[in-house]
């Protein structure tokens, strides 16, 4: 298919979306008086989200209601819808080199995710939390109508209240590993997580997780177990591969109000390989572009995850860093070890500070003090990244990836988000080092 025609087929495919959210944000913000929205200023409250549950990120609505006929709180259970659209586009720069690695990119545009939540409590005499996600995939089938799956379920959890020390998470749910793979996705500072976490650790697991918290909410704990025989395998249950993780937070620093947190955390995972085999692979940190890493299928028993996270928040500036090492038990392989990290800072340029989650131990979505639409220009933020992984080890051979990223976002309002990130990566891979510029852009909204 010709490239500007597919372009121009995923924007049409996209618009209506785009800007029907569009349309409904903007109409109700110049109607202060309108039913259907909430303009009174959020309460106040501070950067440490004591109250906040310690599960799934995504759960997080906006500090502020876009409307207000998507929550509903009766005397036996509350219910809250929340949705999210995604708009992507990337143009590239790339060197002879890369182009025999990979291919040539050409500019892509495409509907990164439409999500739907569902969120709320059953108010037994100790509320549980239930939080259900499916994301549209209609948008990703283009001409082929081979496939009749258009939506997919990308969470499903219930978190029940064990006596006033934990909590107990049942479903299709985050691991407790990596502190920007629990964050949620549209609140990160950059447009995607560092190649190294998409290589190496799966969005979600099937299992069950306990979590709590010691010394006033200053450390947190939680521990998983996951079968992927409860995620749809095809296998037995005694043949199919289980994964245990682990992992602990703790706040050395923490100020009342948030504005000086140093946060810092190990994790663990023992994950068995489904079928005695393994696959990581990773895209450059940009969706539209192909797969730069992948070690294709290999024989495996099992990998061994450590991580090692820091997080140092002062005022509007949050720096974090991680590190991913990952053994694996590979005797055909010669047990390979892979690993990779990435460092990133973001500075929010109109002095907001990003909250923090101490029942999960991570940071939270961007709130502008002054919205636009309610007297204000909303929020900005710039942020830097420099990412690393190796894929090369013993006898698979994946690839070696390193980018330094920058961004740009404003945050218009609690529930649309403009962004632009710049990206120069490094890809050795076949024997060769190839270069790539990456150009992304990203109009968000959600509700």
């Amino acid at each position: 298919m010709d490239t500007n025609a597919h372009i121009r087929r995923q924007l049409l495919t996209s618009a209506p979306v785009v800007l029907f959210l569009l349309a409904m944000t903007s109409s109700h913000a110049q109607d202060a008086t309108a039913s259907l929205l909430t303009t009174n200023p959020p309460p106040a409250e501070t950067n440490l989200e004591a109250a906040l549950p310690a599960g799934e990120a995504e759960a997080e609505a906006p500090k502020r209601d876009l409307v207000s006929w998507n929550h509903y709180e009766g005397r036996w259970f509350s219910l809250r819808v929340n949705g999210a659209a995604l708009e992507d586009f990337s143009t590239y720069s790339q060197n002879a080199a890369n182009v025999s690695q990979v291919g040539t990119m050409n500019p892509a545009a495409e509907v990164r995710t439409v999500r739907l939540m569902t969120s709320g409590q059953i108010k037994f005499a100790h509320p549980w939390s239930y939080f259900v996600s499916g994301e549209y995939l209609g948008f990703d089938q283009g001409t082929d109508t081979s496939s009749s799956q258009f939506w997919r379920l990308t969470d499903l959890s219930l978190t029940i209240p064990i006596a006033s020390f934990a909590q107990l998470s049942v479903g299709k749910i985050k691991a407790p590993i990596s502190l920007e793979r629990l964050m949620g996705g549209t609140v990160i500072p950059f447009m995607e997580r560092p190649s190294v976490l998409d290589a190496l650790l799966p969005s979600r697991d099937t299992g069950v997780k306990l979590s709590g918290t010691m010394l006033d909410q200053r450390m947190t704990w939680s521990a998983g177990w996951f079968n992927t025989w409860f995620g749809g395998s095809e296998s037995s249950f005694g043949d199919s591969a289980n994964t245990v993780a682990g992992r602990i937070t703790g706040l050395p620093i923490a100020e009342p109000d948030g504005s000086t947190l140093l946060h810092l955390a190990v994790s663990g995972r023992y994950a068995e390989a489904q079928g005695d085999q393994l696959r990581y692979k990773s895209h450059p940190e940009d969706n539209n572009a192909p797969t730069f890493l992948d070690t294709g299928n290999f024989t495996a028993d099992h990998a061994v995850d450590l991580g090692l996270e820091a997080g140092w928040q002062q005022g509007p500036v949050l720096t974090s860093a991680e590190y991913l090492a990952d053994w694996v038990s590979s005797s055909q392989n010669g047990d390979p070890f892979v690993n990779g990290f990435y460092v990133s800072s973001a500075w929010m340029l109109t002095g907001e500070q990003r909250n923090y989650n101490r029942n999960g131990g991570y940071f939270g979505r961007v709130s502008p003090a002054h919205p636009l639409f309610h007297g204000g220009w909303g929020a900005w933020e710039v942020a830097g990244r420099y990412s690393w992984v190796d894929l090369n080890s013993g006898g698979i051979a994946g690839g070696k990836f390193d980018r330094w990223s920058a961004a740009l976002s404003w945050y218009a309002t609690d529930h649309m988000r403009f962004e632009f990130n710049y990206g120069y990566g490094q890809l050795d891979k076949f024997g060769t080092d190839g270069t790539t510029q990456f150009f992304q852009a990203r109009a968000q909204i959600e509700f």
